[in-house]
């Protein structure tokens, strides 16, 4: 047990910018477990967790460290993106922020607990509790090659209270090929039966996911994606809001100054020309859902 007190202190309180002396080991081994112990004993432990090689346990002037595979930084990434996350529940997003902060050591887990949990009551996020159990049965239908089929739900205003509800009474059954976040949504891109094109599913409007028996159509099958199935840069790329529908080609005139919007719908110049400059103008072409551009 001791081997495992003393792994538990190095990931709780040791990092790259604070190692651990075998005298502070020591000290965390009486306050947090009540346990006497010299230092022989700790660095023959330490020894013992180096070769087994799973943790990468780094000895240098100023003490011992375990390496972490997340930064503090790599955490705060992980964390604010869940944080932001307006299709995931609250719950969730407060059990998920504490999974991640278990990463880190107890000096980073501190600076951030309060403001996280402000945060959490007051962002908006989703009333949907089935979005993760969603996730999962999707991802497992899309490597399986399975249609599914599940309710779609809109929200209602019931006494002056908008509440999630079916948007009808009928199970949609899709082919499900990709799940994409844009614009700060989680989409299903599929293929609902009957109809030859792609539809967008809000992940966090769908409940009560059921993978069938039935194998999916093929996107190589469908009209809308006949030049060689699903291109996920390029279908992103065309619909900017996850409209439904052909693409075409749009030309625009816009001045200079606004190119920074250009790049952060369009990119760097990977899914547009520039055909002509003229003054401070350029004319772009692209080629793009109809409804989306009109957005």
């Amino acid at each position: 047990m001791l081997l495992l007190m003393i792994l538990k202190i190095l990931e709780q309180y040791s990092d790259e910018n604070q190692p651990l002396t075998h005298k502070q080991i020591i000290e965390y081994l009486q306050k947090n477990y009540n346990v006497e112990c010299d230092r022989r004993t700790v660095a023959r432990h330490i020894k013992t967790l180096n070769n087994f090689g799973e943790y990468d346990i780094v000895k240098c002037k100023r003490g011992t460290y375990i390496n972490r595979i997340f930064e503090n930084s790599d955490l705060r990434l992980l964390i604010d993106s869940v944080l932001f996350s307006p299709f995931i529940s609250n719950e969730k997003v407060r059990q998920l922020i504490e999974k991640l902060s278990l990463l880190g050591t107890e000096k980073f887990k501190s600076k951030f607990k309060h403001t996280e949990n402000f945060y959490i009551k007051n962002l908006r996020h989703s009333d949907n509790t089935e979005v993760m159990n969603s996730v999962d049965a999707i991802n497992e239908a899309i490597n399986k090659s399975k249609k599914i089929t599940f309710a779609y739900n809109h929200y209602e205003r019931i006494n002056n209270i908008f509440q999630l509800r079916p948007k009808n009474d009928k199970l949609y059954k899709v082919s499900p090929y990709q799940m994409v976040i844009a614009t700060g949504r989680y989409y299903l891109i599929a293929n609902t039966d009957g109809h030859e094109n792609i539809s967008h599913y809000r992940i966090d409007k769908i409940k009560n996911v059921v993978i069938t028996d039935e194998p999916l159509i093929s996107d190589r099958n469908i009209k809308e994606l006949a030049n060689g199935g699903l291109n996920l840069p390029r279908h992103m790329a065309e619909h900017l809001y996850m409209f439904g529908g052909e693409s075409i080609v749009v030309k625009f005139w816009i001045y200079d100054w606004i190119t920074d919007s250009l790049v952060d719908w369009f990119g760097t110049g990977q899914n547009y020309k520039i055909l002509q400059i003229q003054d401070n103008r350029l004319l772009i072409k692209v080629k793009i859902n109809y409804i989306a551009m009109k957005f």
